[in-house]
């Protein structure tokens, strides 16, 4: 949870977005190929790697990659900055869900403890996106 945190205070909060470009016909199953190429080659490494490292990487690192580079060059650098401060701020209830989870499964059974993860995830997601963190701002170098 700390390194989210990092994240967020560090990076620019980048101007806020316009509309977005018109993906091309190709974006969407282009992404899908990319992303399904790297994690084939995780899973490929997965001995290599060790179970817990490739899990690691496929979800966070292939998966922002990918929808960074996309954005990049559809959209430009702002909106990379505004995709990567949301992710940062994502993690913290995909990483509630997934502490809950871990706590209530075998207490609880699989049934309540999903129920109360994703109670706890969408309340926490609610609140963090109606906080000012997420907000874009201007920055000093934007006319």
């Amino acid at each position: 949870m700390a390194f989210p945190a990092v994240v967020m205070v560090l990076l620019p909060r980048g101007a806020p977005g316009g509309p977005a470009a018109r993906a091309p016909s190709w974006d969407i199953p282009f992404r899908m190929v990319t992303a399904t190429a790297l994690v084939i080659a995780l899973t490929a490494l997965a001995k290599t790697l060790g179970p817990r490292l490739s899990g690691l990487l496929t979800p966070f690192p292939v998966t922002g990659a990918v929808l960074a580079i996309f954005t990049h060059r559809l959209d430009g650098d702002q909106a990379v900055v505004r995709l990567i401060r949301g992710m940062g701020l994502a993690s913290f209830t995909f990483a509630a869900f997934f502490l809950v989870l871990a706590e209530l499964l075998d207490r609880r059974g699989t049934a309540a403890a999903f129920g109360v993860a994703i109670a706890v995830a969408a309340i926490m997601h609610g609140v963090l996106l109606t906080g000012p963190s997420i907000r874009p701002t201007r920055s000093r170098w934007d006319h």
